[in-house]
């Protein structure tokens, strides 16, 4: 793959890829980049290719629920306090066909949600003119950071890819955003009503159509604000139970341990040393409390400074300030906020984050001084290759890459008997199926 070079973004003049040999050049790194991408993931859960399999709520909620509901009811369906109209939409469409096939149809099209956020990589490399190398890095760590198992391949955390959808558009320069806005507009439309991650950056778009004095980024902030408006009516109307803790360790821990050392060390680093924040022995848990906050916070300095000196300074601070946001209300929205004092639990609450971390290096690597630069890239190469060690290493990234097999379980269920099936992760999600 081989990015084309970027062309400064101008409000005036013509669209530069509207040219037919930068169009194809992109359609080419595109291509190329999904190849890449699925190659990894093939690499990384061979299982879950040949064996497409439910996970979670997937079959045991929503599935279970669509097979006997109407279109109207399916796509309105209400789990954990929310509308999740992309999870509604892909579940709806695998209840359709033979039950044998059914998770084969949620597998592969939440293949396809990561592959929008594949090309939205290769676009934003292309906006900022950033170095193939630094795009393929990006890709890499997509597919690899730890918070992307919880969300692999499956419908029941498509809002968690959309969430990050809409922080690679919130990251794209205002007048790429323009000029694309008709696409945008209706990416953010069906995100505003597909879960929680997304519309939480509703007050981001605003803040930034102000500063920059842009309508459309003010409508696309519209339109995510409208989400939450729904959102939060949706969850006082259900009345969904959460913990909302008020501890500032609960609070701020896993936002450093999850979004920032898991990436950067593995998740299991990570949980190690918060087996060690949540020892009895006082003094052992402030040295890692400590720990942790500096290393996190030095690491997150060092991001924000390297992109900042990339000539991206408000950029910088707007993506720092998504990073906390969005983590932070996730965090204390959470369904059990106290255990993700983890590495692994609940990655899908942390996995912005990440983005976030990795977006602000890939700025970095265009810093005008070379320290910075070179900090950028280490950390960067550091992710992916943690990635790798940890998919071929990490006993908790095996044990949500393999499972049972869905189609085997179906085939040795007897006609019209009512049989339980092992869904994914762990063994202990079960769904009463009748052939």
């Amino acid at each position: 793959m081989r990015l084309r070079k970027g062309k400064a973004y101008s409000r005036v003049g013509p669209d530069p890829t509207h040219d037919p040999d930068v169009r194809t050049v992109q359609a080419r790194d595109i291509i190329g980049a999904c190849a890449i991408f699925l190659i990894i993931a093939a690499w990384k859960s061979p299982a879950v290719f040949k064996h497409p399999r439910f996970w979670a709520e997937e079959a045991t909620s929503f599935y279970a629920n669509f097979l006997n509901t109407s279109l109207p009811s399916s796509l309105s369906y209400i789990k954990s306090g929310s509308i999740q109209l992309l999870t509604n939409a892909i579940v709806y469409l695998a209840a359709q066909v033979p039950i044998g096939l059914a998770p084969t149809i949620t597998t592969y099209l939440a293949l396809s949600l990561h592959l929008i956020v594949v090309v939205q990589i290769v676009l934003f490399a292309c906006a900022y003119d950033l170095a193939t190398p630094v795009a393929l890095l990006l890709i890499g760590s997509w597919a690899l950071l730890p918070q992307t198992y919880e969300v692999w391949l499956n419908a029941t955390n498509a809002q968690w890819i959309a969430g990050v959808s809409a922080l690679l558009l919130f990251a794209m320069p205002t007048e790429w955003v323009e000029r694309h806005f008709k696409s945008a507009a209706a990416a953010c439309l069906v995100y505003a009503v597909s879960g929680v991650p997304s519309v939480l950056l509703a007050p981001l778009f605003l803040l930034r159509a102000g500063v920059e004095r842009s309508g459309p980024i003010a409508i696309l902030g519209i339109l995510l604000g409208a989400g939450a408006s729904l959102q939060l009516a949706v969850l006082f109307w259900v009345g969904e139970p959460r913990p909302f803790p008020t501890n500032p360790l609960v609070l701020a821990l896993p936002l450093f341990l999850q979004s920032v050392l898991a990436p950067l060390l593995s998740g299991d680093f990570a949980n190690e040393i918060a087996r060690w924040i949540q020892k009895p022995n006082a003094a052992n848990s402030a040295v890692a409390i400590a720990g942790t906050l500096a290393i996190g916070l030095g690491i997150m300095s060092v991001a924000t400074v390297a992109a900042s000196a990339s000539g991206r300074k408000v950029h910088a601070l707007s993506l720092l300030f998504a990073c906390i946001l969005v983590t932070e209300v996730q965090n204390f929205g959470a369904i059990e906020p106290h255990g993700q004092i983890s590495g692994w639990s609940g990655g899908r609450y942390f996995l912005f984050g990440s983005m976030c971390l990795c977006l602000l290096l890939a700025w970095g690597t265009k810093a005008r001084q070379v320290f910075l630069r070179v900090a950028s890239i280490g950390f960067l190469c550091s992710i992916v290759l943690t990635g790798v060690a940890e998919a071929i290493l990490s006993p908790a990234a095996k044990s949500m890459t393999h499972g049972p097999s869905w189609r085997q379980q179906i085939d040795a269920c007897p006609p019209k008997v009512a049989c339980k099936i092992t869904v994914w992760p762990g063994g202990t999600w079960i769904v009463e199926i009748r052939k």
